[in-house]
């Protein structure tokens, strides 16, 4: 996170010093630090009153040192824990501007293109019984649709304000997740049938998921529709 705020910081202070008609901004997304995510945002423009815009965005990788902590005092034969996450997220988008003034400023209107990945691993250690059992889950989602926003210049056109108040469309996801075990008394067969069998009833996930097993590791995942709604504050500077 600090050589993302450093690289931005460098940019801005290039940004100010030039007086050439702004042809690019680059943004950070306001929204994403309150997860502990840092969203990096570059636009440029095409021809006058289009532009497109490269979002990418890094989770940090979160330790759950709390969390950890609390499942070792609920069961003292547990003498490690590892919990952790990360994020990763890709939007491309083209930007229509509308109104009298020139550049990447205005209302707009912007077809968008999205990717999301995130991801949980917990590790954990059973002393007692000298068990070791590691389990993942990981969401992947593509969707695609339409957001509308507007940007301001101000500040001598060098201070971007970029507030997409709403943004709509559909997509796919994908849920998937494994767990491994040492301990030999576990029953993946059974489970793996407990899965299917749930996911049977509730009629919407049929041939939607799979479920496979070997004698130390379940693995299974799930496809299905997601609707995508964004709106969100980017601030940055244009150059």
């Amino acid at each position: 996170m600090k050589k993302l705020l450093s690289l931005f910081a460098l940019i801005c202070f290039v940004s100010l010093s030039l007086n050439a008609q702004n042809k690019n901004a680059v943004k950070l997304g306001l929204g994403g630090f309150l997860y502990g995510n840092g969203f990096l945002k570059y636009e440029r423009l095409i021809v006058n009153k289009q532009s497109v815009e490269v979002n990418f965005g890094i989770g940090l990788i979160n330790n759950f040192d709390r969390a950890a902590t609390t499942i070792q005092d609920e069961d003292e034969d547990i003498t490690s824990v590892d919990l952790k996450s990360n994020r990763m997220f890709l939007n491309l988008q083209y930007r229509f501007y509308f109104g009298q003034k020139e550049g990447m400023q205005g209302f707009y209107i912007a077809p968008y293109f999205s990717w999301n990945r995130f991801a949980f691993d917990m590790d954990l250690t059973n002393n007692k019984n000298v068990v070791y059992t590691s389990s993942d889950l990981q969401y992947r989602s593509l969707n695609g649709g339409l957001q509308l926003g507007v940007q301001w210049l101000v500040a001598n056109e060098r201070l971007a304000i970029d507030w997409y108040f709403f943004g709509f469309g559909a997509g796919s996801g994908k849920i998937s997740g494994s767990y491994t075990s040492s301990d030999p008394n576990e029953n993946f067969a059974a489970t793996a049938n407990d899965i299917s069998t749930e996911l049977d009833d509730i009629g919407f996930f049929q041939d939607r998921y799979e479920v496979n097993y070997t004698n130390n590791r379940l693995t299974a995942s799930l496809k299905f529709p997601v609707p995508a709604f964004r709106t969100g504050l980017s601030l940055g500077f244009a150059f």
